[in-house]
């Protein structure tokens, strides 16, 4: 989303009622509800098209959220993650293989702490046992 000025924002609150936060001395941004995609709206016609062999890219922005209300769809204000929107996009799909990408250089455990490690490459079984310890 956009950065606002910290009087930008302060105004931008009191008009709209939105909140905002400061991020990382880089400005002011809104901040909205995240909450986890239950659905795909489009998920018949995603089936459709991959059937007929069309290369299909989808949920690359984790959707526009939207709540069905007397039958119809409704945005509402809130931001869908993309990589957990791809996750229910695989299952439903039954993919055997769901491969994100990023333009970060590793996977850190105890990432943003003193004790910060990158991980090279590791196994299925070390991957499991950082995830149980959190």
């Amino acid at each position: 989303g956009l950065f606002y000025t910290k009087e930008q924002a302060e105004q931008t609150m009191e008009e709209k009622g939105y909140k905002f936060v400061e991020d990382s001395g880089r400005g002011y941004r809104r901040v909205v509800p995240s909450p986890l995609p239950i659905n795909i709206v489009e998920l018949d016609s995603i089936e459709t098209l991959i059937k007929h062999g069309t290369l299909v890219i989808a949920a690359g922005g984790g959707g526009i959220p939207v709540v069905k209300e007397e039958g119809n769809y409704k945005g509402v204000d809130a931001v869908i993650d993309k990589d957990k929107t791809s996750a229910l996009l695989a299952a439903h799909l039954k993919s055997d293989q769901l491969i994100i990408l990023t333009a970060v250089d590793y996977v850190y455990i105890n990432y943003g702490k003193d004790n910060q490690e990158a991980l090279g490459e590791v196994t299925v079984d070390e991957m499991n046992q950082h995830i149980a310890d959190g």
